[in-house]
């Protein structure tokens, strides 16, 4: 009589199971690094807008334009 329980994953296919969860482990760190660069773009974009609304006078009107 076979050892092996009769639900058990097959050698290979646990093997599998580690190759996909390496490529779901890699997928979401290139996620949270993108997550992370739009967020820092968004604050810069923001700082970058205030500075010139403050400074330069930029109008509302001009933020609108500059959104289209």
């Amino acid at each position: 009589m076979d050892d092996e329980l009769p639900n058990a994953p097959a050698p290979v296919e646990s093997a599998f199971a580690e190759v996909v969860q390496l490529i779901h482990a890699a997928r979401q760190r290139a996620m949270q690094a993108v997550n992370t660069e739009l967020i820092d773009l968004y604050w810069r974009i923001g700082a970058y807008l205030h500075h010139k609304i403050e400074a330069d006078g930029w109008a509302k009107g001009t933020v609108v334009q500059l959104a289209a």
